[in-house]
């Protein structure tokens, strides 16, 4: 179908002209359409239509909020929930008021026309598109998503929402709000309670992009960048807010899931094993554990997969030896001991063995399985590294494997050699009781070194020692370091 491309801007610039284009809501919507337009072309050549196709694209991009203009001169709102939506409106205007017969003079694509444009606000599309429409429908659906984070950079933001400035600053991000984002998935609308929520919906739109085109162009531009870069006062939102930063790295990078792996933490969580995890789809465990407290914190970052290890005693009794399950699209198989790991004609369609229990990170790959032993990021033994893992899954079920290395913190200064020196040697055994009953509390190696003025590499010697011999004793321990 011909599109004569003048004839559409000109019919565009005569319909809007007497709405008034000094409101700043009838002009951002003036804006947005043209650039609309040229997304959809872009995007539309990038997947090398046609030359029909891409100004058909085009067509879809200007007449996408027709329906903007019209709705705010009956109801005074651009807010559909006060008064219609937005995108039926504006189909109802081109098909059953014929408006479209001023942009385009067949009706050769009229069907697609309308079924791109009435439901390109809606959550997801509509399941009878065909491939044909639902292509068309994408293109818009993306240059639209490009175009509203652009808006929420160039206009205020207290205009474009209707709400105070101080409400930007201070409110929280909703936790479901936080949910449907690290879901990567587009906010309902039906979840956005606080001024927050609206920023996150906006940034959560790159989550619905289709095109890879489309995910360039939101890097180029940098409107993306400016909106994550949203400050507040309120330290949970901002706390909040890296973790969907988080997100959308991982999605832009073609990262679907990205998945932690760890194992041998025996009763220690250090910060820096949090700050990776942040933001995981899911946590797998390798084994020896030792408290229930620490699966307990793991589970309020993501899902965990866990496997018991031989230090694991009577409170890990629910939990098995062996798992063989399927974790963001990856078929696992987890156990602790190396030597139990089954032969590979056993393990057919599996993608990914993990496995703990030496300390020492380990990866092979044969006969079409990759191997992985995190290593051990609890309390330190000798001088090993302190690993984990994290796994990327991409979109088409390949996944790479990041091994991360926890820096140790280096044994303080001859002062504070001989200030561990002078603890011990004042009540030794006093001294690791109180270590000893601060690490059943759950408290941190940093925090106990610090609470009794020792090194943190003395209270890792004392926590690796009592959680790695069950039942030991502060005599015990007191003649393991030969005091």
């Amino acid at each position: 179908m011909y599109i004569n491309r003048t004839n559409v801007t000109e019919q565009f610039a005569s319909y809007i002209a007497p709405y008034d284009l000094s409101d700043t809501k009838i002009l951002l919507k003036a804006e947005h359409t043209y650039r609309v337009a040229d997304l959809c072309d872009r995007i539309a050549r990038s997947l090398a239509m046609p030359a029909e196709d891409v100004d058909l694209a085009w067509l879809l991009g200007m007449l996408h909020d027709i329906g903007r203009f019209e709705q705010v001169r009956r109801y005074g709102t651009f807010v559909d929930s006060k008064s219609v939506n937005h995108a039926e409106f504006g189909a109802d205007l081109l098909f059953q008021e014929q408006l479209i017969r001023r942009f385009a003079a067949s009706d050769a694509e009229d069907s697609l026309i309308e079924r791109a444009i009435r439901p390109h606000n809606a959550f997801q599309l509509p399941a009878d598109l065909s491939d044909r429409e639902r292509t068309f429908a994408q293109i818009l659906r993306d240059a639209d998503k490009i175009d509203i984070i652009r808006v929420n950079c160039e206009f205020k933001r207290s205009e474009i929402y209707n709400l105070p400035e101080e409400a930007f600053l201070t409110s929280d991000i909703s936790d479901q709000v936080l949910q449907d984002a690290l879901s990567m998935q587009n906010v309902l609308r039906a979840h956005r309670r606080t001024a927050a929520d609206y920023i996150v919906g906006q940034i959560s739109l790159t989550f619905g992009l289709v095109c890879e085109e489309s995910r360039r162009i939101i890097r180029e531009q940098g409107y993306l960048d400016r909106v994550m870069r949203y400050e507040s006062r309120n330290p949970e939102t901002m706390r909040r807010l890296e973790l969907i930063r988080g997100k959308v790295k991982q999605f832009l990078d073609g990262e679907r899931f990205r998945i932690g792996v760890l194992s041998d933490t025996h009763g220690l969580l250090r910060p820096e094993v949090l700050e990776h995890l942040a933001g995981c789809d899911a946590i797998l465990h390798g084994g020896d554990i030792n408290r229930q407290e620490i699966l307990d914190e793991l589970a309020r970052i993501a899902p965990v997969h866990v496997v018991r290890g031989n230090n694991d005693k009577e409170w890990a009794e629910q939990i098995p030896y062996t798992l063989d399950t399927e974790v963001c699209g990856l078929r696992v198989f987890m156990v602790h001991k190396k030597r139990e790991i089954p032969p590979a004609a056993d393990l057919t369609g599996t993608d990914l063995v993990v496995y703990g229990h030496s300390h020492k990170y380990e990866e092979d790959f044969r006969d079409g399985i990759r191997y992985l032993n995190p290593g051990s990021c609890g309390p330190r033994r000798f001088n090993q590294a302190i690993t984990m893992a994290l796994v990327h899954v991409a979109a088409d079920g390949t996944f790479t494997i990041e091994r991360i290395d926890i820096p140790h913190q280096q044994a303080g200064s001859a002062e504070q050699s001989a200030r561990d020196r002078q603890v011990l040697d004042t009540d030794a055994r006093a001294l690791i009781e109180k270590v000893m009953a601060d690490i059943d509390k759950g408290k941190g190696t940093a925090a106990i070194a610090k609470k009794y003025g020792i090194s943190t590499e003395l209270t890792e010697t004392i926590s690796r020692m009592y959680l790695t011999h069950p039942g030991v004793t502060a005599d015990g321990i007191m003649t393991k370091m030969g005091i």
